[in-house]
């Protein structure tokens, strides 16, 4: 059976077509969660293939994300499934680099079924992040700079693993806030302006 795409150029064009316009929409909701001006270390954006399940927008407004890291999470197994039915809290959260190793702090996984959950389990315990040895050097020298820090952004499933978006960030002074709620507000103006025209 041949290729419908390739009998008809006409079909071939609208196929690239979509493509291009799927990636254009992958590309506008990326730009919507973060601003373009912020460096990643490697490709990652939002995908079909990633669900978010626990967002930190206070990170955004209280810091200057400079780069962003994706990062692994050292769970256990009733953990796993506490995350991904949404349960996950990194609201408050931080990171710290001990002994050579990232970890996160303040990350409030509940117990996914009470009743089979170790006694001795502790939602908020201090869990171990995964990054590659050349990124975690970068981190340590980073962090050693003055009033940087490194944050949790959001945690989300990638292929079926859980992962979480880290921030290098610079604490935001007072007047810097008050420019982030001015821009908020200015976008929901607009967004409402839009939504009224539609």
């Amino acid at each position: 059976m041949t290729n419908p795409t390739t009998e008809n150029p006409a079909v071939a064009n609208e196929s690239k077509s979509n493509q291009y316009d799927i990636k254009e929409n992958l590309l506008l909701n990326h730009l919507l969660y973060s601003p373009a001006s912020v460096p990643y270390r490697y490709k990652f954006c939002y995908a079909p293939h990633m669900t978010e399940l626990a967002g930190n927008k206070k990170a955004f407004f209280d810091y200057d994300i400079l780069e962003k890291f994706e990062a692994g999470l050292v769970l256990r197994g009733h953990e796993v499934k506490s995350v991904k039915n949404g349960w996950a809290n990194i609201q408050g959260a931080h990171a710290i680099i001990r002994g050579g190793e990232l970890y996160i702090v303040g990350m409030h996984i509940p117990p996914y079924q009470q009743a089979n959950t170790p006694g001795d389990y502790d939602p908020d315990r201090t869990r171990k992040a995964l990054l590659t040895k050349d990124e975690l050097s970068h981190l340590i020298g980073k962090t050693a700079e003055k009033g940087l820090t490194i944050t949790p952004l959001s945690v989300y499933t990638k292929h079926g693993l859980v992962k979480i978006a880290l921030g290098l960030g610079k604490g935001k002074k007072k007047a810097d806030k008050r420019q982030t709620i001015k821009a908020r507000e200015s976008k929901r103006k607009i967004e409402r302006i839009l939504k009224g025209s539609a």
